[in-house]
């Protein structure tokens, strides 16, 4: 049993040798590479159509290979020189050659040839055209297919035409100007006739400015052009076709390619294709082998759907001044290039907040009442001081009045006078002076008040402008993630994994998208202009606004150890603590209602004493009877009585007035009533201040503690969600998961980025109100001002630590 065991393993063995060396002998005669010969028609000298072949070439031999050993014919017979008369010979040589197996025809005027009905095609014939297929008019039967026999080609359906309507919803022409190559507008047939289509549907004039092999020409040509539409110029080199480029710009002339984002990358304002001659070249080959396995020419596909939406060079709109209409845009829209920065200004944050403490015009005012309490303070002073003046004086009375009056009363009389005044003791002026003092010292008070409540404002303005763009460039960044899964959504339509209800779905989500980064872009504008009013600048102006990164160990606040007492719910309390006595020992406020309650307590007092205290003053005065006319002036009585001097024209007086009101009708209670009245009054709105900045010290130091870990906490959410979205974009784009689940997984990613960008900004805007909370801001301070409060900071919390680890003493490089 052993040894038959033994004897049919050694059979089995014999035979897997035999068969293995069957094999190997048949093999190489039945799997041999079959040799195959492509002619290659070329319609002329060209770079463009030179880097085609090139690709399709090296396409074809990847996908061919080890099946085919491929072998290109590319005689001189087979080039048409751009001869109109060679083209369809240069096909014919290529057809007739019995050495070729399929022709690859590389260009418009050849493929146009090839498709002529009345030329039959003998053997497989690839057409090497892409988005100008329209102009020669290739296109595809109901089904899809190559109407003719033996004819591939890649077909772009009206691409060309809705090119042009879309340059037109985004200029608003009424004259074109279609730049093309000479030689193809020449000898096409077709190219003629869809023209004058074009301008019969569209109701708009075209003309064609032929182009050749130089740019100047073409530039000349254009001089008075509304619209420059770009086609193809295979007879142009990359150089000139940039000269060409160039200088249509310079002449700010609105200009569309049909070849897409290639040639809007190089400096043509607006395009709709996307990059495809990769695509192109792979299709061909593709096809060539297809054909070459046997593939009837009839069955191939020739549409290629492509997910087109407007391209717009971001550089070349400024360069020729063109701002295109935000109700024109319904394209989806990529902008292409760098927007570069109008002459625009740094400005930190730091610096926004100095401004509006300078310039803001709330601060003027407030400055303007410091200057007048101290003209009115004075005003008061002047009181204290005597009075100096003088007078001159014509008076004149009825002549039979002088006439009686025996000398003493001149008809006319001019006199010249002086007088001096000074008060020797007036609690009511004694009083006003002082409190006038106070008075001014709490307008100083409010001055700084508002300083610092402009500043605020200027902050958390700038902040919010941050805030903006941080969301325009998210809303920007999510309307490119929707265009992309519209590209998506449309390349499983074609595959059949989705419904065209998808695509609806899709485009109505790039419409708002759309919409919304509109409606950010306003809200930036919006943004600017109201941090334009806080510092007192032209609400015109725009900012380069300083961003501002907060890392895992930063505070943007006294160094990078602030944050550490918000950690735990006993550091914020003792905070809150500290923060509390800080503002009340800070607050301008306070200071403010101080000098005012000083003022009152004087005023009551002085309306108190006026029972008692007398007002002193002294007086003198000097006149001199200057003139003397009329009756009485020269009045001699005619005797003289003995001991009567007689008068001479110098008049002298000096007094001393002491009074004391006895009785005002009931003046001096209500004063004092009202005194009494105002001073309860401000000892109330004291209490309320105290209460109030106690609040809002406390408020501030509680949004700390929440903001500033949120920060963490929203950026790692937003990590997470956008690991998630490129989990379910790869399964969508598997058709696993459906349009909800992209949508929902977007929105989401959408939700937690602004999340992440904003808590940033929160942060900072708490930071702010915190500063004004405790009446200290950092970019005011001085560095040993930063270590002293710091310092007094570190023993409040040693001093009421709760936990092991108090707060140490500020060291060298705590600091900012």
């Amino acid at each position: 049993m052993l040894k038959m065991t033994r004897i049919r393993l050694q059979l089995l063995v014999f035979i897997l040798s035999v068969s293995v060396y069957l094999f190997a002998w048949i093999t190489p005669n039945v799997y041999a590479a079959r040799d195959v010969t492509i002619a290659i028609i070329k319609d002329g000298p060209s770079f463009f159509l030179d880097q085609r072949i090139k690709g399709v070439v090296r396409e074809l031999k990847s996908l061919a290979s080890p099946s085919f050993n491929l072998r290109f014919k590319g005689i001189a017979g087979f080039n048409a020189q751009w001869q109109p008369d060679q083209i369809r010979l240069a096909l014919l040589r290529a057809l007739s050659d019995p050495s070729v197996d399929l022709v690859y025809a590389a260009g418009i005027l050849v493929s146009e040839a090839a498709a002529d009905s009345a030329l039959m095609l003998n053997k497989p014939v690839v057409a090497g055209v892409g988005p100008e297929s329209e102009l020669a008019g290739l296109k595809g039967n109901d089904a899809g297919h190559s109407p003719k026999a033996n004819l591939s080609f890649i077909s772009f359906p009206n691409t060309v035409e809705e090119d042009i309507d879309s340059f037109q919803r985004l200029v608003g022409f009424s004259t074109l100007q279609v730049l093309m190559d000479r030689r193809i507008f020449s000898a096409s047939k077709h190219v003629a006739a869809y023209i004058a289509r074009i301008e019969r549907e569209k109701n708009i004039q075209v003309t064609v400015v032929p182009v050749d092999d130089l740019a100047e020409p073409v530039l000349a040509a254009l001089s008075n052009a509304d619209a420059v539409l770009l086609t193809l110029f295979p007879r142009l080199s990359p150089e000139e076709t940039q000269t060409l480029i160039d200088g249509i710009n310079r002449l700010k002339i609105p200009s569309f390619s049909i070849l897409g984002r290639p040639m809007v990358e190089k400096g043509v304002m607006a395009g709709r294709l996307p990059p495809v001659e990769n695509r192109i070249q792979r299709r061909t080959a593709l096809n060539m082998h297809q054909i070459l396995l046997g593939e009837p020419v009839g069955h191939l596909t020739v549409n290629m759907a492509l997910p087109m939406h407007l391209f717009l060079n971001i550089e070349t709109a400024n360069t020729i001044g063109f701002e295109a209409n935000i109700a024109t845009l319904v394209d989806q829209v990529e902008w292409v290039g760098e927007q570069k920065a109008i002459s625009q200004t740094a400005l930190s944050l730091e610096e926004a907040m100095r401004m509006a403490a300078t310039e803001n015009p709330e601060v003027a005012i407030a400055a303007d009442q410091v200057a007048g309490a101290d003209a009115v303070h004075k005003l008061a002073k002047s009181g204290l001081f005597p009075h100096i003046y003088n007078s001159v004086q014509y008076r004149q009375i009825d002549s039979d009045r002088a006439a009686s009056a025996l000398g003493n009363a001149p008809e006319q009389l001019t006199t010249l006078g002086a007088g001096l005044q000074q008060m020797i003791y007036s609690d009511d002026i004694i009083t006003g002076f002082k409190a006038a003092g106070l008075r001014r010292e709490a307008t100083t008070w409010n001055f700084e008040s508002v300083k610092l409540d402009q500043s605020e404002a200027a902050g958390k303005r700038f902040l919010q402008c941050l805030s903006a763009m941080a969301l325009l460039r998210i809303e920007t960044d999510n309307l490119a993630v929707t265009q992309k899964h519209l590209r998506l959504a449309q390349v499983r339509r074609q595959v059949g994994t989705a419904g065209p209800e998808e695509l609806f779905r899709w485009e109505a989500e790039a419409a708002m998208r759309q919409s919304a980064v509109i409606s950010a872009r306003q809200t930036v504008e919006i943004a600017f202009e109201a941090l334009n009013q806080s510092m007192g600048k032209d609400q015109a102006l725009r900012w380069q606004p300083q961003d501002i990164d907060i890392g895992e160990d930063q505070s943007y606040f006294l160094g990078n150890r602030f944050h550490r007492v918000v950690k735990n719910m006993a550091g914020i309390t003792q905070l809150a603590q500290f923060s509390t006595q800080t503002a009340l020992e800070n607050a301008p406020e306070l200071a403010q209602i101080e000098k005012e309650r000083l003022a009152l307590n004087l005023e009551l007092a002085q309306q108190q004493r006026r029972y008692f205290v007398p007002t002193v003053s002294a007086a003198a005065g000097y006149t001199y009877n200057l003139d003397k006319s009329g009756k009485g002036a020269n009045f001699d009585i005619g005797f003289e009585l003995p001991g009567l001097p007689s008068q001479d024209d110098h008049e002298w007086s000096l007094s001393l007035n002491l009074t004391l009101p006895l009785y005002e009708g009931g003046a001096k209670s209500a004063d004092i009533q009202r005194a009494g009245a105002m001073l309860n009054r401000i000892h109330h709105i004291r209490q309320r201040t105290c209460r109030l900045l106690e609040q809002r010290a406390r408020t501030a130091v509680f949004n700390l503690s929440q903001s500033w870990p949120n920060i963490f906490l929203n950026r790692k959410a937003a990590g997470q969600a956008a690991k998630n979205l490129e989990r379910v974009q790869h399964l969508y784009a598997q058709g696993k998961l459906g349009i909800t689940d992209l949508i929902s997984a977007q929105n989401h990613h959408l939700l937690l980025e602004q999340a992440s960008a904003l808590a940033v900004y929160r942060y900072l805007t708490d930071l702010v109100a915190y500063q004004r909370a405790i009446a200290w801001f950092e970019f005011e301070k001085s560095g040993p001002e930063k270590e002293a409060l710091l310092n007094r900071l570190s023993a409040f919390m040693s001093k009421n630590a709760s936990s092991p680890e108090p707060f140490t003493e500020v060291r060298q490089g705590d600091l900012k």
